[in-house]
């Protein structure tokens, strides 16, 4: 991603996140996929775009605060994933390490606000 210098780095940080989850999923078996995938990927999708609203001040504490609410469900459907099986240990440590890395960065940014 060719990032905007005035964008602040929790926006790459969170494509990329999407990248690897996007890349995950598709090794997932169809109906999980087409289920906890595809809604988790639209999760990922709204915090992305709330997080670009917020950065250009667009409503920031109210799109921050959605982003931080979608992020918790986020994280519960990923630990979900791993749960039932379909997510292998390894890869829900290096999702869940980069979703609180993401959060950090969120809490931070809401305090601002």
């Amino acid at each position: 991603m060719n990032q905007n210098f005035t964008d602040p780095i929790i926006i790459l940080k969170t494509y990329d996140f999407y990248k690897e989850f996007y890349l995950e999923i598709s090794h997932w078996p169809k109906p999980e996929r087409y289920n906890l995938g595809a809604g988790s990927e639209k999760l990922i999708l709204e915090i992305l775009s709330g997080l670009l609203a917020a950065a250009r001040n667009l409503n920031p504490r109210f799109n921050l605060i959605q982003c931080n609410l979608k992020l918790q469900i986020l994280k519960l459907f990923i630990r979900l994933a791993k749960d039932i099986g379909i997510l292998k240990d390894k890869k829900y440590l290096f999702l869940e390490s980069r979703i609180l890395e993401i959060g950090k960065m969120l809490g931070g940014w809401l305090k601002t606000k």
